[in-house]
């Protein structure tokens, strides 16, 4: 897809996948509430890298329940639009883990960046600060704590 398609997009992370399905989850009401925001823009192009879906599962099935994952999974799959890695995004991801080493940069986050600069996104729905080093839009702009 060509990248004028992605100008009005915002990228959903884990961190936001994970609080927006997890009911236990410490920033829940906050993820809710900004899909309820980013619902009501309208113009809004919400997406997500594939992989992200895989790992969104992982994670609410550890954190909370079966079902909670399977729902955070389905929403990944049929509520966004999804976006297919490159193979070049992969050696994106290890030159931005290299650049960036003084920072913990998980190679999910480092590859949803590559993804994000190759595409022009530029603002992410996410509460990992590590975007930040990107310099990325954090929507809503709140951090978890490590």
């Amino acid at each position: 897809m060509p990248q004028a398609l992605y100008t009005d997009a915002v990228l959903i992370d884990t961190s936001a996948c994970v609080a927006a399905f997890d009911d236990a989850d410490a920033l829940h009401a906050q993820a809710t509430a900004t899909l309820e925001q980013l619902a009501a823009e309208g113009q809004v192009l919400l997406c997500a890298v594939n992989v992200t879906a895989h790992e969104s599962f992982t994670r609410i099935r550890y954190n909370a329940r079966l079902n909670a994952g399977l729902d955070g999974y389905s929403w990944m799959r049929s509520g966004l639009q999804t976006i297919e890695f490159a193979g070049a995004d992969e050696s994106e991801a290890l030159s931005l883990i290299r650049k960036y080493s003084s920072v913990r940069l998980s190679f999910h986050d480092a590859l949803c960046a590559a993804v994000m600069l190759r595409l022009g996104i530029y603002r992410i729905f996410s509460f990992d600060a590590d975007f930040y080093t990107f310099g990325f839009e954090l929507i809503p702009g709140v951090v978890r704590r490590r």
